[in-house]
């Protein structure tokens, strides 16, 4: 696939962690349904593996809203599993709640798209639908519609999922996950040749990716609202989490969670956790003493460890004021001369 294809293909991807979207993006997007439907579901046009049965695809100029032997098919929900290369990590609870409602009142109304298992009969792997998937165990519905694919792996099989995640685009967080993954699994062997794959920035693989460096209880708060957080936030607090505890860290993603904390304002805090903290002077212990006359306190003496030492008296006798400042000058070595 030519570098111009991926371009294409990932856009809508990523232009959900940029600012806005435009209108050509949403052109290309309606163009890739239509080509899903010329192709019987499968973009990458390509062939089963050697072993795998053929199976029944989406045929040209067929609706959308399928009927029982019209190109999809039923399974139990406990025998398909998720894709490996999903490109969505994040499923917010109340968009669950929502959908898995919705299946209750009308059914599930678009079948997902899966492709059999390799090496076990009767499994599916899905390409599509892993948020009906799971509204359906919510709302406790044991079989889910499928249109069958044909089998892709690796590479192919995440830049598929892509193709059919039109409806919800990816966040930055679900990139950096699924990006992560890719890596992980060897599909690519560095930076340069997944950014030339999904036909990005270095430096924008690069900003995503850092999610990947935040801990776990923070990413956790992330993933229940990602879309508040777009590259350019993850790069940011990852900056941050090297110089901040966690209780810290945790209070921005909430500021920003809450809309009380800006990109700008992440910016100025990680800017500040980068200054080098002065170096605290080494503690030095002192001792101090009181100096009695009777009942009565006439002063203090102390001393500290690196060698300071600091008298203080009042005495009233002359005699006794000068006989005390010969001792000292004798000791100190002073020369009234």
């Amino acid at each position: 696939m030519s570098k111009k294809d991926r371009a294409s293909l990932l856009s809508g991807s990523l232009k959900s962690s940029m600012a806005s979207e435009s209108t050509a993006v949403d052109d290309r997007f309606r163009a890739a349904e239509e080509a899903l439907a010329r192709s019987g579901g499968n973009l990458m046009a390509a062939s089963p593996t050697a072993g795998t049965a053929p199976v029944a695809t989406r045929q040209p100029g067929e609706p959308s809203e399928r009927a029982a032997g019209a190109g999809w098919v039923e399974a139990e929900i406990d025998l398909v599993e998720d894709n490996p290369e999903n490109s969505r990590d994040s499923y917010p609870e109340d968009e669950i709640s929502e959908l898995a409602e919705l299946i209750r009142q009308q059914g599930q109304l678009e079948p997902a798209h899966a492709m059999p298992h390799p090496s076990e009969p009767g499994r599916w792997i899905l390409l599509s639908g892993h948020k009906r998937k799971r509204a359906l165990i919510r709302a406790a519905v044991r079989v889910i519609k499928l249109i069958p694919t044909d089998y892709v792996a690796g590479m192919e099989r995440y830049k598929l999922s892509l193709a059919y995640n039109t409806h919800s685009r990816e966040t930055a967080y679900d990139n950096a996950r699924s990006w992560s993954k890719l890596l992980e699994a060897g599909y690519v062997r560095t930076y340069d040749e997944l950014a030339d794959q999904l036909a990005i920035s270095k430096s924008l693989l690069s900003k995503t990716l850092a999610f990947n460096k935040l801990p776990e209880t923070v990413l956790a708060k992330v993933r229940e609202h990602p879309r508040k957080f777009g590259p350019a936030a993850g790069q940011l607090l990852s900056q941050i989490a090297q110089h901040a505890d966690e209780d810290k860290l945790m209070s921005l993603v909430e500021g920003v969670l809450e809309d009380r904390v800006t990109v700008r304002q992440l910016e100025a805090e990680a800017a500040r956790a980068g200054q080098p903290k002065k170096a605290r002077k080494p503690k030095v212990n002192s001792r101090q003493y009181r100096i009695h006359e009777g009942e009565a306190e006439i002063g203090i003496l102390k001393d500290w460890d690196h060698g300071r030492v600091l008298l203080e008296v009042n005495l009233q006798d002359p005699k006794r004021r000068l006989a005390l400042l010969d001792v000292l000058k004798r000791e100190l070595h002073i020369d009234l001369g």
